[in-house]
């Protein structure tokens, strides 16, 4: 085997391994914004961004159709949040344009009536001023999404079903960045979490990548389960992620020896000795972290786990794709020897003379 199969088989084993770190940093990522419901909080804000009136906001939250889309709180949690449902985290373009619509209009023109089919340009702009009395940044922004509100024209009337769709528009423009504002949040996090896992078990690319390079054998172990991934990965937690490291074969995790009994127990920095800890009443030493005095290796170490956290940020899906790639190149290159193989085997078929 040439260096070069050797290199790739290192990166699909490196790979494999960020894989299965992203999807445990996925599952708990999204444990943690289920139970803080961070797409609900997400969704609040881009519409208090866009109605800039709490008032506004809680008329909204409590129109029918909205209550429609929330799930009710049980008593318990009622009575720790004050409220009945819990905010919607999703909610279609058309529901948010019917419901604004009608708020925004009711709450700030009596003439305006629900459930009619059309409204007077007249009924609109006047909204519109008595908005810039009392909400000056909402009026402007139903100016900016009716540029020709002021301007003279023969139409009296508009079609509540077409100011509806401008609506939409809006709200799905909104709805585009409140997209790369929580995929931000989502990757901060994300980072966060793949980086406590990837110290809880010792997941240190740099070492793996050391050692598979001297083992072949775990290489081609590796390889070979790469080639036909789990499609249902069940790491929830540290230990079920280590055991699945451990099932691979993957080179992770912290390994212990007792210490020698003379030895001090402890971090002891600037010592020429391993840090140890105390596990079931004895004192352990960690053996794959550097010793306490060997500023490189713990720099190198700090590293390896970095790169780790920041693998896990990218996302399975990321790697999945990545692995595939990888994997098909490893097995295009015996192609030509197969073709090679094939046209020799026809030509000692081919008549002589």
């Amino acid at each position: 085997m040439n260096n070069l199969d050797a290199i790739l088989e290192v990166a699909i084993g490196l790979v494999f391994a960020w894989l299965i770190l992203s999807v445990a940093t996925m599952q708990v990522q999204e444990w943690i914004g289920a139970k803080l419901a961070w797409r609900s909080a997400f969704l609040e804000k881009a519409i208090e961004n866009m109605l800039k009136d709490p008032e506004l906001v809680r008329a909204f939250y409590e129109h029918p159709i909205i209550q429609s889309l929330s799930e009710p709180l049980e008593e318990k949690k009622r009575k720790k949040t004050g409220e009945d449902y819990r905010k919607p985290s999703y909610i279609p373009a058309d529901k948010f344009a019917s419901v604004a619509f009608d708020i925004i209009m009711s709450a700030n023109n009596p003439s305006y009536e629900r459930g009619s089919d059309y409204i007077s340009i007249a009924q609109v702009r006047e909204t519109v001023e008595t908005l810039k009395a009392n909400n000056l940044p909402l009026a402007k922004a139903i100016e900016s999404i009716f540029p020709n509100l002021n301007a003279k024209t023969t139409a009296t009337e508009l079609s509540i079903a077409k100011t509806r769709d401008v609506v939409e528009d809006w709200f799905d423009d909104t709805m585009a960045r409140l997209s790369g504002w929580y995929k931000r949040h989502a990757n901060t996090w994300a980072f966060g979490i793949g980086l406590v896992l990837a110290f809880a078990i010792n997941v240190d690319s740099i070492e793996i990548a050391q050692q598979l390079w001297v083992e072949p054998t775990m290489r081609q172990a590796i390889v070979a389960q790469a080639q036909k991934p789990d499609t249902e990965i069940d790491v929830t937690s540290p230990e079920k992620l280590k055991n699945y490291y451990d099932n691979l074969t993957i080179p992770i995790g912290w390994t212990t020896v007792v210490a020698d009994t003379n030895m001090a127990c402890g971090w002891l920095p600037g010592q020429d000795t391993y840090p140890a800890v105390w596990v079931d009443g004895e004192c352990r030493v960690l053996t794959n972290l550097p010793k306490m005095n060997d500023g490189w290796g713990w720099i190198v170490k700090l590293i390896g786990i970095f790169i780790s956290g920041t693998a896990a940020a990218q996302g399975a899906p990321f790697w999945f794709d990545m692995l595939k790639n990888l994997i098909n190149l490893r097995g295009s290159g015996s192609v030509p020897e197969k073709k090679d193989a094939k046209k020799t085997e026809e030509a000692s078929l081919e008549p002589v003379g």
